[in-house]
């Protein structure tokens, strides 16, 4: 009884306030709700579930962000912008200890859920609506990506932060007031992250923004008015029309000023050096591989390139062999690409481009993301046909046509990861979600504007997005239901095979970095490939100390820092070190065969034994632990 006086005495509270007043009230619930949601939300999961790092890309980023790579943090980690890197290391330098990388990766899709949460809690003013709706919310969210934000890797957080600007600005209505500087500032911030994690991404989402800028720009020429105020109604509208450019212009300065931030940061020889780099290495590891030696030995004799230093280049040992340059890189994925094209006729490569691009669409583990996308486009069109929405049926259209272009393109482009393809796959489900909400809640508040041109008292609106009538309810939620429990039944058993892979790989890690550092007075450098899949566990308190050991390629090979940490330990030159230093030890899987060095050693003349010193027992796997030494003088 007690709480139905206060939820009373509330309602009358409400009820004498006007209609500004009762907007900021029910904003400030809306928040409050929004945000207690999410915490409640990450921390059941947290009880249930553990957070992992994705790839070993987001490991590296945070050893070097941390300074547990270094002894230093730095902010030069190549993938992110700059800008942002730079705000994480001084996250570092003033509260060391924390995983700040983690914490701002989590907090970033926290937020993102948030703001999807108070977007759906302001489409209904009643409790009752916003409940039912806040469950539907989640039910989508938790099967769509849950997953994605358990396992998360920068690409995935970028792809989060920026379809939920997609979906922020797809929702926004001018006659709910969500459209003042506030909600565009949102919509800008969003989207400059994503840009700043994840440039790629980013780039992913211009085609969907300009379908929901023009859905806007429809939207304002759709608003009538008296005749004998036409002229004011134009006047108005321009007016619009201009508003409407602020944040699209705001974002452009913020990416260019970003851009340039990043270009004066990485302006020394050096990280050029780095960066143009970079485009090689992806040809080689990402896309064709390098051309065989055996079939194309003439091409590698002919730039200076030994077999044994080929098999080093194949396993991205890169810093094995010291004369392998930026020079090297470019011939190799230079002619490795033609060798490539010209091994397929042009039909045969868009026919592997057509099929790249559906197997990244509809067959590469994306359940249930895929299927919840492809529901909510075709919910979305069925209910625009049965209403008659012409605008937001030919929105949806077009944001699924450019989807497919997407596809096709990344398709054609002869790479397409599966975090790309779950990128892909929020972008299209937000904006459309975007559209739709957009839709119910500017057909709920022309209904309400209608009663009150004919006199009849306030009302409080119900978004126009669901079947009207008991009946229609009814048969709904008996749909509904049954499709939400296959759907988290789904998200939970494709959790498990990705977060207890990834949990068995951060064990053997913690078991390698264990007996690196029972022995810190031995340096060891890491085969790649041997630890190319080893990830961490995000936890809040990180007291990792610098680490001992280095890999012998990966994206840091050659840059500044990769050439102070070698230089911390009096290395000058690598190749040389492994034989005459007595410290240094190399790892590599059991399975994998390091005879290639010992013959690299052979071919410039070092007499040289190499010796399986040690073995690292990890789960169902091995790690041999080599000594490269010089062979006494007889």
């Amino acid at each position: 009884m007690r709480g139905s006086g206060v939820l009373n005495r509330l309602r009358a509270v409400s009820g004498r306030m006007d209609s500004g007043e009762r907007h900021k009230w029910d904003q400030k619930r809306c928040v409050l709700a929004a945000v207690l949601m999410s915490v409640f939300y990450a921390a059941a999961v947290t009880a249930v579930f553990s957070w992992v790092y994705q790839m070993n890309d987001d490991r590296f980023m945070k050893e070097v962000l941390s300074g547990v790579y270094n002894g230093t943090p730095d902010a030069h980690v190549i993938f992110i912008k700059y800008p942002f890197a730079l705000l994480i290391r001084k996250l570092y330098c003033f509260l060391p200890g924390w995983d700040w990388y983690g914490i701002v990766m989590v907090g970033i899709n926290l937020i993102c859920l948030s703001l999807i949460l108070y977007r759906c809690l302001r489409i209904w003013e009643t409790w009752k609506g916003k409940c039912f709706f806040l469950i539907m919310a989640m039910t989508v969210y938790t099967a769509a990506w849950l997953l994605r934000m358990l396992a998360f890797t920068y690409t995935t957080v970028a792809a989060m932060a920026g379809a939920t600007a997609l979906f922020w600005y797809g929702s926004g209505s001018r006659q709910a007031g969500e459209e003042g500087i506030g909600s565009g500032a949102v919509t800008v911030v969003l989207a400059l992250l994503a840009y700043l994690l994840r440039d790629s991404v980013f780039y992913m989402l211009m085609p969907f923004a300009a379908v929901l800028f023009f859905n806007r720009l429809s939207l304002i020429a759709e608003q009538g008015g008296e005749k004998k105020n036409r002229r004011a109604v134009k006047k108005e509208k321009r007016r619009q029309i201009v508003k409407q450019l602020a944040a699209p212009v705001a974002l452009l300065l913020l990416v260019g000023l970003s851009w340039k931030l990043h270009q004066v940061a990485y302006g020394g020889q050096e990280w050029k050096r780095i960066l143009g780099d970079g485009d090689a290495r992806s040809v080689i590891y990402n896309y064709c591989g390098p051309a065989d030696y055996e079939e194309h030995r003439a091409f590698y004799e002919c730039i200076g390139v030994s077999q044994d230093t080929w098999q080093a280049l194949v396993r991205y040992n890169l810093v094995v062999d010291e004369s392998l340059d930026t020079a090297h890189l470019y011939q190799i994925a230079e002619y490795s690409d033609e060798v490539n094209r010209a091994s397929r006729t042009f039909a045969e490569q868009i026919g592997a481009g057509f099929k790249l691009a559906w197997e990244g669409a509809v067959q590469n583990g994306c359940r249930p993301l895929d299927q919840v996308a492809a529901a909510m486009f075709c919910w979305v069109l069925i209910w625009a046909a049965v209403k008659k929405d012409k605008r937001t049926f030919f929105t949806v259209l077009v944001l699924a046509a450019a989807e497919v272009v997407l596809w096709i393109g990344l398709g054609m482009g002869g790479r397409l990861p599966k975090r790309v393809a779950e990128s892909l796959h929020l972008c299209g489900l937000l904006s459309v979600a975007g559209v739709y909400l957009q839709a119910g809640l500017t057909a709920a508040w022309n209904f309400r504007e209608r009663r009150q041109e004919i006199g009849q008292s306030y009302r409080p609106y119900c978004w126009n997005g669901f079947p009207r009538g008991v009946r229609n309810k009814v048969v709904f939620c008996l749909a509904a239901i049954p499709v939400s429990l296959a759907l988290l039944v789904s998200a939970y058993k494709w959790i498990g095979h990705t977060v207890r892979p990834a949990l068995a790989a951060v064990e053997n890690y913690q078991i390698m970095l264990d007996y690196c550092n029972r022995h810190p007075e031995k340096f060891y450098l890491a085969d790649v490939y041997s630890i190319v899949g080893y990830t961490d566990v995000f936890t809040l308190r990180d007291e990792t100390e610098e680490m001992n050991y280095l890999p012998l390629g990966d994206w840091l090979a050659f840059s500044p820092m990769y050439e102070k940490k070698l230089a911390a330990e009096g290395i000058e030159n690598l190749s040389e070190a492994i034989v005459t230093k007595e410290n240094i030890r190399i790892l590599c899987r059991d399975y994998y065969d390091m005879g290639y060095l010992l013959d690299y050693y052979v071919r410039h003349g070092y007499d040289v034994e190499m010796v399986v010193e040690d073995q690292i027992q990890q789960n169902g796997e091995a790690m041999d632990v080599y000594r490269f030494a010089l062979r006494p003088a007889r």
